[in-house]
């Protein structure tokens, strides 16, 4: 396969994942591939149309959700500490969305909250949970 068939898999993937969350009612924005942070000036009251999203995710990118209120309330708790993950499933209630990457799978856990506030938990200077 050669690389511009290689490049264009993943960004199918997303693009067909970008559109699945935006008729769940999640608003989506692009992140630059390779990287976890959007760079798009003013990226926090970006809304992306079903129109938008074919364009936006055309080429290789990552995918963001906007939480709280552009997404209905949208909360992912993100167990950053691995006993904080153990242990999620013992006092976090039931959820079908848990997802996370190879190295923390079921790492991050969505909700709807109303009106939901970030809080991180720390102890000891290390990042427990937000």
């Amino acid at each position: 396969m050669n690389k511009s068939n290689t490049a264009s898999i993943p960004s199918l993937a997303v693009l067909q994942a970008a559109n699945k969350y935006l008729q769940r009612g999640w608003q989506v924005i692009p992140v630059p591939f390779k990287q976890k942070s959007p760079v798009i000036k003013n990226w926090q009251n970006l809304r992306l149309t079903q129109e938008d999203i074919r364009r936006v995710f055309a080429k290789p990118c990552n995918l963001g959700v906007l939480l709280g209120e552009p997404s209905g309330w949208l909360v992912d708790i993100d167990l950053d500490h691995p006993l904080a993950a153990r242990l999620a499933a013992v006092f976090l209630p039931p959820t079908g969305a848990v997802f996370g990457r190879a190295g923390k799978p079921a790492s991050h856990w969505l909700y709807t909250c109303p009106e939901a506030k970030t809080v991180k938990w720390q102890h000891n200077g290390t990042m427990l949970l937000e």
